[in-house]
């Protein structure tokens, strides 16, 4: 499993059905902000932005990147605290949030 950011910002300025829209497609989702979330899944980024983007409006903005532990001190203390549940094991883990390293993390951009 690895923590993805992912930030979108829709044109029409509706959080709310982008969270929702997040939580169908994905089962454990944590809204940061108004446009930012963390999604734990076991897809890379490329393909949480697949499993997003038609979702989108052409106009909407999105950015999905792995979080790595550089990241994690920049996030809220219940941002924090939801990383650090014991079901997601970013305690045990020691090269970031997923299996991967900081420097080969994959990201996927669509505007």
């Amino acid at each position: 499993m690895a923590i993805h950011g992912v930030f979108i910002s829709p044109k029409n300025k509706n959080g709310a059905a982008v969270d929702m829209m997040l939580r169908q497609r994905f089962p454990d989702v944590y809204r940061v902000g108004v446009e930012y979330w963390l999604v734990d899944t076991a897809r890379d980024a490329d393909q949480v932005g697949a499993l997003v983007r038609p979702a989108l409006g052409q106009h909407d903005k999105m950015f999905v990147a792995a979080i790595t532990r550089d990241t994690f001190s920049t996030l809220s203390a219940a941002a924090q605290l939801w990383l650090m549940a014991p079901g997601r094991g970013w305690s045990q883990r020691e090269d970031g949030l997923g299996h991967i390293h900081s420097e080969d993390s994959p990201f996927a951009i669509a505007a």
